[in-house]
């Protein structure tokens, strides 16, 4: 008789592909590996570190009993036998009312449902995102992640019709087929890259013609050899798309109207609350939410954020373009001008809110999303570690969110060869492969030696199993080293050797070293260093609660704060003076004096001459500003070394 748990499904996720498989079938394989990990029923979804289009045989093996053909695969990828996965765990009425995803609907701002049917953004999410991101559907939907820089070339790549999404750096649009990929490698390479034998030729030219591309097509006329004598003329297909093409170039649209064209599609319940941020300057604008729409995005990029503007002078425009609008504009103005009134009143430009330290760390086997032109995947960050020089390459990779989404401006097909290269250390190819020259072309780009020898060596092409010694996978272990430089009234500098930091959801760089300055109690006599390695060495980088920009304006305090000191030991100043400026900065940090009693007298200690009103009103500000930011990051590197170094007293 069947169990309960027979007749449950088990989820993986393949590479980036995502399959069901019965429990009941696996049972029947208890050596195997599959078995052996989801028996323990712990995990909603299973990650396999391998090719999610290979694991389609697997699937079918395990359903039928039998080997697949070419033609059993695609009644597979069809849609029988569960090859497009759903969530298990969503429900029937869930899937037949998510329709917030659809990409060619005109939204009338219909009145909102009673009641979202989404209850957990992360357990029950639209359909179309499981296998092809921000699209809800059964019918497939092809997609293009598009550098931002491109979009400013080629405006006219960017319709209220085609915006599936943005972010600073990103933009995902729609696709008409899957010939696309040729001219997203036109875009970033400037050359046309096509397969042996290419004969679909007049699909490729009519993809051309609706996204706009007479370079592309000017291009190809230019190369008959490349398709034949059947090239679509520009001026015969579409006679106004050239004159289409350079307006936009000559007058590109600003992004606050991308924005508001892609999120007015959606209903107010599925955006939720709106909020306009913006960085320290109040150059750069951004719009956030609290609804299903923005968790969900967060969930796949890793940030949410929509950018509004770039430079302060478009505020104006962006106040201007909205009052011209409607009523179904009306919660975006309400949130530029709940803005634009914080602003006024507190002076600062971005939302400030209760705060805790909290600290999220992450292992090797960290999932990475991995976006590649036409297609997505997904990997462990140990698996991009394996040769260095994918990320260390800003030509062709780029963080969307430091371990959790990567852009790689690459063709996706072929992505998907370098990264089972990367996984196995083989240079695995179809026994009729054709598209010779875009590999090596990527190949050349990515700057792998041990994946170039692999396509430069003689009797390559003969060749579809091509083994390699990859490189050892070498993660040194983050010393936490303390240099004490000065102590008075416990008063220390700390240099920090720590795993890469990096704050909370949204774009930023990253830090490995810090210098900080910390006030141990001064009736103790006792500072506190680092001197061992922190015991968990799989830990290869962090999440500080803080943003990125509070993060660079607390290190800086740390550096202003530290530099007194070290500099006036440096410059030798009498043994009085060092210990007057020290004991201020403990004050300070300690919370003994105002920052204004402390800029007058640090002024009056280092400045013997006339000061200027004006630059000391200036530091007071920076620092009223700077210190709690620095203390906030104090107490998150405080909880980063508390689980993940050995402290060690010494007496000054």
């Amino acid at each position: 008789m069947a169990t309960e748990q027979d007749n449950q499904f088990c989820s993986f996720n393949v590479g980036g592909c995502f399959f069901s498989i019965r429990f009941n079938r696996l049972s029947h394989l208890q050596d195997s590996l599959l078995f052996k990990d989801t028996s323990s029923g712990q995990k909603p979804r299973w990650f396999i570190e391998r090719d999610g289009c290979t694991f389609r045989h697997v699937q079918y093996y395990l359903h039928t009993g039998k080997l697949a053909t070419s033609c059993a695969l695609e009644n597979l990828q069809s849609g029988k036998h569960f090859l497009r996965d759903r969530p298990v765990d969503l429900q029937v009425t869930e899937r037949a009312t998510l329709n917030y995803w659809k990409t060619r609907i005109c939204n009338t701002r219909e009145p909102d449902p009673i009641a979202s049917p989404v209850s957990s953004v992360h357990d029950a999410v639209p359909l179309g995102l499981v296998g092809t991101p921000l699209v809800d559907g059964d019918e497939e939907v092809l997609y293009c992640f598009v550098p931002m820089e491109t979009v400013r070339l080629y405006p006219a790549l960017v319709t209220p019709h085609n915006l599936l999404w943005l972010c600073d750096d990103l933009v995902v649009i729609e696709c008409d087929s899957s010939l696309f990929r040729f001219i997203a490698n036109y875009l970033q390479t400037g050359n046309i890259f096509l397969p042996e034998d290419f004969s679909d030729h007049d699909r490729l030219n009519q993809e051309a013609g609706a996204a706009g591309m007479t370079d592309f097509l000017e291009e190809l006329q230019k190369r008959p050899e490349l398709i034949g004598d059947d090239i679509l003329q520009p001026q015969d297909g579409c006679p106004q798309m050239k004159q289409q093409q350079q307006q936009h170039q000559l007058t590109p649209q600003p992004l606050y109207i991308m924005t508001f064209d892609l999120l007015v599609r959606y209903q107010d319940s599925a955006l939720g609350q709106l909020c306009v941020d913006s960085n320290v300057e109040g150059s750069r604008l951004h719009l956030s939410g609290n609804g299903v729409v923005f968790q969900h995005v967060e969930n796949w990029l890793g940030t949410c954020r929509v950018p509004l503007t770039e430079r302060q002078c478009e505020l104006p425009g962006l106040c201007e373009y909205l009052d011209r609008q409607d009523e179904a504009y009306h919660t975006f103005r309400d949130a530029l001008w709940e803005f634009l009134h914080r602003t006024r009143t507190t002076g600062r430009c971005f939302t400030e809110g209760p705060w805790s330290a909290s600290v999220a760390t992450f292992s090797i086997y960290k999932v990475v999303k991995v976006y590649v032109g036409t297609h997505w995947y997904a990997t462990y960050y140990k698996t991009l570690l394996k040769h260095p020089e994918l990320l260390s390459n800003p030509r062709k990779s780029s963080w969307i969110l430091f371990g959790h989404s990567l852009q790689i401006r690459a063709d996706g097909a072929m992505f998907r060869h370098i990264l089972n290269f990367l996984r196995c250390g083989h240079l695995l190819l179809p026994s009729v492969f054709k598209e010779w020259r875009l590999l090596c072309h990527e190949v050349e780009e990515f700057q792998i030696p041990a994946l170039t020898v692999l396509t430069t060596g003689p009797g390559v092409r003969a060749t579809r199993l091509l083994p390699v010694t990859s490189l050892p996978l070498q993660l040194s272990p983050y010393s936490f080293t303390t240099k004490i430089k000065m102590a008075s009234r416990g008063s220390v500098t700390n240099r920090v050797d720590h795993p890469p930091v990096l704050g909370r959801g949204e774009p930023g760089g990253y830090f490995t070293q810090s210098l900080i300055y910390t006030a141990s109690p001064p009736h103790t006599g006792q500072l506190f260093f680092y001197t061992a390695s922190p015991p968990h060495t799989d830990v290869v980088f962090a999440c500080f609660n803080v943003s990125w920009e509070d993060m660079v304006f607390g290190r800086q305090c740390h550096v202003f704060l530290t530099g007194l000191i070290l500099d006036s030991i440096r410059l030798e100043d009498s043994k009085d003076c060092t210990l007057k400026i020290t004991n201020l900065v403990y004050f300070l940090w300690t919370g003994q004096v105002k920052a204004e009693d402390f800029v007058s007298e640090l002024l009056r200690i280092i400045c013997s001459e006339r000061r200027e009103k004006s630059r000391e009103q200036l530091l007071l500000q920076w620092l009223e500003f700077s210190l709690p930011l620095a203390q906030r990051y104090s107490d998150c590197l405080e909880q980063l070394d508390r689980g993940h170094c050995r402290t060690v007293s010494l007496f000054p």
